[in-house]
C-alpha cells in the first residue's frame, strides 16, 4: 500500500532514513519525503491514542525539553528570541498587538514577545495541561483545543505555530 503525504495527500513519497528520536512513540519509524510538496514526515504515523498520550504530557516527560534543565531552558529562550527577531525583520515593522500561539509549551516565545510588546493580547492553544499554569502567569488566555479559538471572536495580528507539526495526527 502506498504511503500518502499528510499535507498534500500525494503518494510520491520516498524514504530518506530511519527516524531518530528518543521517545518510544517514534521507535522503528522512518522519515519520508513527499516528492510533490516537499513535506518530510514520520511513517507510519502513531495511532490516535499514542498521539493523545504523547501530547497530553509532552513537557512533563520529554527528555529534550525539560524545564528543569538550565541549559535547555536557556536554549529554548534563545531560540524564541531568534524566532521573534526573524518575524520582526520579516514584517518590517512593529509587532502586532494580538497573538494566537498554537502549542506554546511553557511559554518561551510568549515571554520574549511580552518583553517587546508588554500590552499585547496573547491567546494560546496548549494541549499539555502542565503548561497552563506557567502560561497563565505570563498573562496568556489559555485554551485546550483549537476549536475553542472561534468562541473568542477575536482577530489576531500574528499566528505562531513552532514545534507543532510533529505532534499532529
Amino acid at each position: 500500500q502506498a504511503v500518502v503525504c499528510p499535507v498534500c495527500t500525494e503518494t510520491d513519497c520516498s524514504e530518506m532514513r530511519p527516524y531518530q528520536a528518543r521517545h518510544d512513540i517514534f521507535k522503528g519509524l522512518h522519515l519520508l519525503n513527499c516528492g510533490e510538496c516537499g513535506m518530510v514526515f514520520a511513517d507510519p504515523m502513531p495511532s490516535v491514542e499514542e498521539w493523545a498520550a504523547y501530547n497530553r504530557d509532552f513537557f512533563a516527560v520529554s527528555e529534550s525539553s525539560s524545564t528543569d534543565n538550565t541549559e535547555a531552558v536557556l536554549f529554548f529562550k534563545g531560540i524564541a528570541r531568534l524566532r521573534l527577531d526573524h518575524i520582526a525583520n520579516t514584517i518590517g515593522g512593529e509587532l502586532p498587538d494580538s497573538v494566537l500561539e498554537i502549542g506554546p509549551g511553557p511559554g518561551y516565545f510568549c515571554q520574549a514577545y511580552k518583553e517587546k510588546r508588554p500590552a499585547a493580547k496573547y491567546c494560546a492553544v496548549e494541549t499539555d495541561l502542565t503548561c497552563h499554569g506557567p502560561l497563565q502567569e505570563l498573562g496568556v488566555d489559555v485554551l485546550t483545543e483549537l476549536t475553542e479559538v472561534a468562541a473568542h471572536h477575536c482577530d489576531f495580528g500574528l499566528v505562531v505555530m513552532s514545534h507543532v507539526l510533529e505532534h499532529s495526527q
